[in-house]
């Protein structure tokens, strides 16, 4: 029992990396279905044409930025969410292989496609960035979750309002000027920031689920 313990979890990140891989990749189009789903339902909808009619121009673009380089935002965050609920932390942090590997996979596109066009990869690089903001985002989901499970509330100290507020400043800047890199890389230095303070300020969580416990003798 404990072998086949030990070699579920590799086989399972094995799985998801294919699973990120192959939307990356748009597999039998699943990809362009699922950012289908999320730009163009009614919600999103009539949540862009509010902004269209009422959010300042740069802001209203950095809502299409978003739409554009995180259409899949969405899907990570529930299954964070429902990972975080099911599984002990341990366990579902297994999900980020699907993120990283979407993102590797990805980067590796846009490299091939700067080489077929003759572009310089460095325009590029927001496009990579805002795709490696899918990891904390997942993540920031699963301890949500795990948050819903153990009815515990993350503390976080004042120190952590004021440095996210202060990363929330720096991309509000950013908007305004349009300077896409600053973009990408405020959002992601700020989900990685929420999720790592979110992290720390949760107690420790026993661990009890079987698949990564070790069998007793």
């Amino acid at each position: 029992m404990s072998e086949i313990k030990t070699l579920l979890r590799p086989f399972i990140s094995l799985l998801l990396i294919c699973v990120g891989v192959g939307l990356a990749h748009n597999t039998w189009g699943l990809a362009s279905k699922l950012i289908l789903w999320a730009t163009r339902n009614p919600a999103t909808i009539a949540f862009t044409t509010f902004a269209r009619e009422h959010f300042p121009e740069n802001l209203f673009r950095f809502e299409q930025d978003c739409l554009a380089h995180l259409p899949l935002a969405p899907y990570f965050f529930v299954a964070g969410v429902i990972a975080g609920i099911s599984l002990v932390m341990r366990f579902n942090v297994l999900g980020i292989f699907v993120t990283l590997s979407y993102a590797t996979w990805f980067s590796a596109q846009i490299f091939q496609m700067a080489s077929a066009f003759d572009l310089h990869w460095s325009d590029f690089l927001p496009h990579l960035v805002w795709s490696l903001a899918l990891t904390p985002i997942y993540l920031f989901a699963a301890l949500l979750g795990r948050a819903a499970r153990i009815r515990v509330r993350p503390h976080w100290r004042i120190r952590d309002f004021l440095i996210s507020t202060a990363i929330l400043a720096a991309l509000m800047a950013s908007i305004v000027a349009r300077i896409e890199l600053a973009i990408s890389v405020a959002v992601l230095a700020f989900a990685c920031f929420v999720t790592w303070v979110t992290w720390t300020a949760f107690p420790s969580e026993p661990e009890s689920n079987p698949l990564t416990q070790p069998t007793g003798t």
